[in-house]
């Protein structure tokens, strides 16, 4: 699962970052990776959370990512 990001610096420092780890902490302990694309003005970065945010994915979860990130930044990537 991915979810991507807007480059909206200012929104992280205001508590996207609380809101992601509230979101996710509920569904932890699957085997899904989070991985986050994170772009402000002057840099952007993609950052793979560690193991132990690996998630179980459900239509719940990507609402509640949806809410919380916008539904156009949320995409899920199935492994072949």
């Amino acid at each position: 699962m991915k979810s991507r990001r807007r480059d909206d610096y200012t929104e992280l420092e205001n508590g996207l970052q609380a809101s992601l780890k509230q979101v996710l902490a509920s569904d932890v302990g699957g085997k899904c990776p989070i991985t986050l694309d994170y772009t402000q003005p002057k840099a952007a970065a993609r950052i793979r959370l560690g193991e132990r945010w690996r998630v179980n994915p459900s239509d719940e979860l990507l609402e509640k990512l949806r809410s919380t990130v916008g539904g156009e930044a949320v995409e899920v990537i199935y492994d072949r």
